[in-house]
């Protein structure tokens, strides 16, 4: 991995060459930064202003683990493409769509809520996220001392719909999260989006957790960037902080396009 403004030669030779370019971001921690309280998550002015003059010159999409409608609140620009729950539904040019997720799986994605509801009367400063498709345990704010404590009780509550193969568990920055069990993460997102697209187009993806791993691999022939430096992550490049996320769109801004 290397870190990305000490590759700008390499990178601006692929977008130069590229008959076309995409660009698709991550939301927390990528074009937000991480809040402890979750619903404070909010786009800078200056990076919407950016983001905004990017998505006049090529395809913008954000790809969030966040609802639909709270993502495309949060941004409010109407030229850039939104999927939410990592994908499960997504606007594209106006246009909405979702995954096909059966009853079964939904029913049981609302009673790990209920589960998970009653983990919370033990720890009372874990927040739950109802995202409809999708549920997330947010843990930030409960004491360091408890933290392993309320993910083992969410994962042995949910345990009996885990082992019915009707959810997922998916962990990340102080967030337990339950999706249907369902093959779609952000790399069958961003292949989506790259297909409305058209041929022939070079993605551009910037993140920062575990989910955009899917992603990172899913575009690996593309241009990948993490949000801190990870010898883990499949991406290619690194930004050393959300901060320097601004600087990207303003460099590719001023410079390429």
């Amino acid at each position: 991995m290397k870190y990305l403004f000490n590759e700008i030669a390499t990178i601006q030779k692929k977008i130069t060459q590229a008959k076309r370019v995409a660009a698709l971001f991550d939301f927390d921690g990528t074009l937000a930064k991480i809040v402890k309280r979750y619903e404070d998550a909010s786009l800078l002015p200056e990076s919407r202003r950016e983001l905004s003059k990017l998505s006049l010159h090529l395809p913008v999409v954000v790809i969030s683990g966040r609802s639909l409608s709270y993502v495309k609140r949060k941004i409010g620009i109407g030229s850039v493409g939104y999927f939410g729950n990592h994908g499960l539904e997504w606007e594209l040019n106006g246009q909405k769509g979702n995954a096909t997720i059966s009853e079964s799986k939904r029913r049981a994605v609302r009673e790990a809520k209920r589960l998970l509801l009653t983990v919370l009367r033990q720890y009372p400063m874990g927040v739950i996220e109802d995202k409809t498709i999708t549920v997330t345990l947010h843990y930030r704010r409960v004491p360091r001392h408890q933290q392993k404590k309320i993910i083992e009780a969410a994962a042995e509550v949910l345990s009996p719909l885990l082992k019915k193969g009707l959810i997922v568990i998916t962990r990340g920055k102080k967030v337990f999260e339950v999706r249907p069990a369902y093959a779609w993460d952000k790399g069958v997102a961003a292949k989506l989006f790259l297909r409305k697209v058209g041929p022939s187009v070079l993605p551009l993806y910037i993140g920062d957790d575990k989910t955009d791993e899917d992603a990172f691999r899913a575009l690996h022939k593309g241009i990948t960037i993490r949000v801190r430096k990870s010898v883990r992550s499949a991406a290619q490049y690194y930004v050393k902080n959300q901060s320097e996320v601004l600087l990207v769109l303003k460099y590719c801004n001023e410079n390429f396009f």
